[in-house]
C-alpha cells in the first residue's frame, strides 16, 4: 500500500494520537506533487489517503477523483466527520474507496473527551451512519484504551445500530507518550471478550490489530498484520517481545507488546502458546500448496505429503513455504510443525 499524507491538518486533538508530530508541522503538499507521486504508482495497487484528517485536504476531492481516474484501489483514513452532511457521503459512495474511520466511545461525554473537541461525537456517529446508508465500503476503529476499556460492548453495540458491518479493535500505539491511557492486557482481554460477544451476535465482522496474539488466543486468525506501514514497518522500536515471550510458539510471528505497555507493565497479562488452537489449523498438502488461498488475517498452515506428491522428484517444502509468503504479503501465514 502506497500512503499519501495529504495534510497535518486535523479537527480532532485526540489525547492519544500517533501522529500527533506529523499535524504538530502542518506539513501539506500541492496538488501537483501529489499528483505526481500517483502517477508513479501502478494502476491497480492500492493507495491510502492518509493525514491528519485528509478530508480537510483543500484539494480532497480533486486528489480523489485523480486517484479514481488513474484505476487504483483507494483507502481513506478519516474521522468520519466531514460525511454528518449526507450530500458528502452520497458523493464518496461514487468512488472506489475502502473507508477507514474510528469512534472511541459510546457517548459524548467519552468520545469528546478523548478528542477533546465538543461535538465530535455527534459528528462522528452521523457521519458513519450516512456512509453505512449510502453503501460505502466501511471499517471503524476502536483504539483500546483505560478510560474506554469498560466500555467496548457498548461502543460496538452502538456501532451495531449504526448499521457498521466490520470493526476493528486496535491497541494502543506509541504509548511512552501516553502512559495513563494503556490498558493492562489482562483486564482488556475481558472486556474485549464482551464486546466480541456483541459483534458476533450482531454479524460484525471484526479483526484485532496492534496486540500480541495471545490477546485472544480463540480469535488468533483475527489479528490483522499491521495497516500503517509507514507508521509500523519504519518503527520497529515501538514493540518489544518481554522475556516471558521467548518461549512462546508464536514468539516469531507476533509484533510482541508496544514499549509503552512493556515500560508500565512489563509481561502483565501475557500468555505463551504452549500449543497451537487446533481447530484453527489449516492443514494443506504440499501437492496443491500452489492453489491455497489464505482464508483469515493469520492463517495457521500444516503442510503435509500425499502419497501422490511422492511419485518423481518431490518439491521441497521450505521453498514453497517461502513462495507462498511471498505471494500473499498482506496476510500473517504461520507454518505449524
Amino acid at each position: 500500500m502506497h500512503v499519501l499524507r495529504l495534510t497535518g491538518a486535523c479537527n480532532n486533538r485526540c489525547r492519544f494520537c500517533m501522529v500527533s508530530h506529523e499535524i504538530a508541522r502542518g506539513v501539506q503538499p500541492g496538488l501537483d506533487s501529489l499528483k505526481r507521486t500517483l502517477a508513479a504508482v501502478p494502476a491497480g495497487e492500492w493507495v491510502d489517503l492518509f493525514g491528519g484528517e485528509p478530508t480537510l485536504y483543500p484539494d480532497f476531492w480533486a486528489l480523489l477523483e485523480y486517484a479514481a481516474m488513474r484505476g487504483h484501489r483507494i483507502s481513506l483514513a478519516t474521522n468520519g466527520r466531514l460525511f454528518h452532511r449526507r450530500e458528502n457521503a452520497e458523493r464518496l459512495a461514487g468512488y472506489p474507496v475502502v473507508v477507514r474511520s474510528s469512534l472511541h466511545g459510546d457517548t459524548a461525554a467519552l468520545h469528546d473527551g478523548l478528542t477533546r473537541v465538543p461535538g465530535s461525537f455527534e459528528e462522528t456517529c452521523a457521519g458513519l451512519k450516512n456512509l453505512v446508508d449510502c453503501r460505502c465500503r466501511l471499517l471503524v476503529n476502536i483504539v483500546m484504551l483505560r478510560d474506554n476499556m469498560p466500555r467496548l460492548a457498548s461502543i460496538t453495540r452502538l456501532l451495531a445500530e449504526l448499521g457498521v458491518k466490520r470493526v476493528k479493535y486496535s491497541m494502543l500505539i506509541d504509548g511512552c507518550k501516553h502512559s495513563e491511557l494503556v490498558a493492562p492486557v489482562d483486564d482488556l482481554r475481558n472486556a474485549l471478550w464482551e464486546a466480541v460477544d456483541v459483534a458476533l451476535e450482531n454479524g460484525i465482522y471484526f479483526v484485532l490489530e496492534k496486540s500480541p496474539l495471545c490477546l485472544l488466543p480463540i480469535f488468533i486468525t483475527q489479528c490483522h498484520p499491521e495497516s500503517d506501514p509507514l507508521i509500523i514497518d519504519s518503527c520497529p522500536e515501538l514493540y518489544i517481545r518481554p522475556q516471558i515471550c521467548s518461549d512462546c510458539l508464536a514468539a516469531a510471528s507476533c509484533p510482541g507488546v508496544e514499549k509503552g505497555y512493556s515500560d508500565r507493565y512489563g509481561s502483565r497479562g501475557l500468555e505463551p502458546f504452549a500449543d497451537w488452537p487446533g481447530q484453527l489449523i489449516q492443514t494443506v498438502d504440499i501437492s496443491v500448496m500452489d492453489a491455497y488461498r489464505p482464508r483469515c488475517p493469520t492463517n495457521l498452515i500444516r503442510i503435509v505429503s500425499s502419497a501422490a506428491a511422492g511419485k518423481g522428484c518431490p518439491p521441497n517444502p521450505d521453498e514453497l513455504w517461502e513462495q507462498l509468503r511471498k505471494k500473499f504479503p498482506d496476510h500473517r501465514l504461520i507454518r505449524v510443525f
